[in-house]
C-alpha cells in the first residue's frame, strides 16, 4: 500500500514539472479576443442581464447604482441633499470596485469551551477606479439620492 500511494506521488510530481516546464500551467494566460476584436458589451450591476451595443468601438463599462441617505441630526437641506449624494457616489463606487477588482473576505471566530465568543466578518476592496463617471443622480422623496456611476471594465 506505501508503495502504491509513493509510487502516485512520484507520477503527480513528475506530471506537474512537465506541465510547468512545457507552458500547459500557463494556459489561462491565453487571450479570449483577437487584438482587433473588442467585446461590446455593457454589463449593468443593478440587474443580472448584461446590456448590449451594436457599436464596436465602445469599451466594457460595468454599472453600479448607489443610494445614499443624510443623517437626521443635519436641519439645512442642501447640505442633507449634498450629504446623500456623496453617500450614493460613495457607495455606488465601492460595487464598482468590488465588481472590477474584487473583495476579500476575512472571517475571524473567536471561541472558548466550545462556545463562540465572537465572531468578526472583514470585506476590504482595494482598488483604484480610473475613468469612473456619473451617469444619472437622481432626488427621490424621502429625502434620499441614488447615484447611477459606470468605469470600464479593464482598468
Amino acid at each position: 500500500m506505501l508503495k502504491v500511494i509513493f509510487s502516485i506521488g512520484i507520477i503527480v510530481s513528475f506530471l506537474t514539472v512537465f506541465a510547468y516546464l512545457t507552458g500547459w500551467s500557463s494556459i489561462h494566460d491565453i487571450p479570449i479576443f483577437e487584438n482587433n476584436d473588442s467585446p461590446s458589451t455593457v454589463i449593468n450591476t443593478s440587474s443580472h442581464s448584461p446590456v448590449i451595443n451594436e457599436s464596436k468601438s465602445e469599451k466594457i463599462m460595468i454599472r453600479a447604482i448607489g443610494i445614499g441617505f443624510a443623517k437626521d441630526s443635519i436641519l439645512n437641506s442642501t447640505r442633507r441633499r449634498e450629504m446623500a449624494k456623496r453617500a450614493a457616489e460613495a457607495i455606488a463606487y465601492n460595487k464598482l470596485a468590488k465588481r472590477i477588482r474584487g473583495a476579500t473576505v476575512e472571517s475571524i471566530s473567536k471561541t472558548k469551551d466550545q462556545e463562540y465568543v465572537e465572531e468578526t466578518v472583514e470585506i476590504k476592496v482595494i482598488a483604484s477606479l480610473k475613468s469612473q463617471r456619473t451617469i444619472n443622480t437622481k432626488e427621490n422623496t424621502d429625502g434620499s439620492v441614488e447615484v447611477t456611476v459606470e468605469a470600464p471594465l479593464i482598468q
